[in-house]
């Protein structure tokens, strides 16, 4: 149950969202990214933030339960780092 767009990925998976958010958490700061965020406190809801400052590129994943497990969303976009202000 996969769908495919050039900058997304949604499937359904039945996991846990924790272990879901552990696995991406895990293989995207190997592959270079930054575990910037998770917003957890709706445990059926999970939302988790990474950048990669190289690739120029932000990483939102979606963690929703459903009645047939875990809907999850990931999607790129490019990203920018934000300029320091002296």
């Amino acid at each position: 149950n996969i769908q495919r767009l050039p900058a997304s990925v949604d499937y359904t998976v039945a996991a846990e969202p924790a272990a879901i958010s552990q696995f991406y958490q895990e293989q995207l700061v190997a592959q270079g990214w930054t575990f910037v965020a998770v917003h957890d406190k709706d445990s059926k809801n999970v939302f988790l933030v990474f950048t990669n400052r190289d690739q120029g590129q932000a990483a939102s994943i979606l963690l929703s339960v459903r009645d047939s497990g875990v809907w999850v969303s990931a999607i790129l976009r490019p990203w920018e780092p934000s300029s320091e202000v002296p």
